[in-house]
């Protein structure tokens, strides 16, 4: 019985209160984005309907319940690795832009919290609104902080436009970025700015 909750909390909700009211379902496959699996997962519990999230990676979502589970490495771990990467390049200072949902506040906490410990200093933090299509004030304001990486979280429309306008402003800075921005169409989408 498919459903879409659009990566949208809200919507993940309630289609999760009609499949297990309506269809009366014993397990789920999802959601997809971790805003929408934390929010679906209070009333999977609830129910004592199982849900398997494929994608979800926010730290929370281990504590989540009883019934709640996930098939990909959590942002604790590849939020570290991200941080242990940047400063095993030389990279002193960091940037974060990351995408304002669960995902992103997620990563960005976790790289954050690493990158520091690891020696390293955070210059600039942001957040973007999914579906963003311009980043040039945000690459502005990294530029600004001169940091040695921009750490970035998003998914694969964004990173793409992303690293497209960071090439058309001229922005020379090596960027480290999460699973969401792994996806042939960011290549497409960016163009040249992909190169480096």
């Amino acid at each position: 019985i498919p459903e879409d909750s659009r990566c949208e909390p809200q919507t993940a909700a309630t289609a999760m209160q009609k499949l297990a009211t309506v269809d009366d379902v014993i397990a789920v496959v999802g959601g997809l984005c971790s805003s929408e699996t934390l929010a679906a997962a209070p009333i999977a519990e609830e129910n004592h309907i199982i849900m398997v999230s494929p994608s979800s990676t926010n730290p929370d979502i281990a504590n989540a319940g009883d019934y709640i589970f996930r098939i990909i490495v959590s942002d604790s771990f590849q939020g570290k690795v991200g941080a242990e990467l940047a400063r095993a390049k030389g990279y002193e200072t960091a940037a974060v832009l990351y995408i304002n949902n669960d995902y992103g506040a997620g990563l960005n906490e976790v790289f954050t919290e690493e990158f520091l410990a690891a020696g390293g200093t955070v210059v600039y933090n942001d957040a973007f609104e999914q579906s963003s299509t311009d980043f040039r004030t945000l690459l502005t304001k990294v530029e600004d902080k001169n940091p040695d990486v921009l750490y970035l979280v998003g998914l694969p429309v964004e990173c793409g436009i992303l690293f497209k306008q960071k090439a058309e402003l001229g922005l020379d800075i090596a960027v480290v970025a999460a699973e969401g921005c792994k996806d042939d169409s960011v290549l497409e989408l960016a163009g040249s700015g992909a190169e480096g």
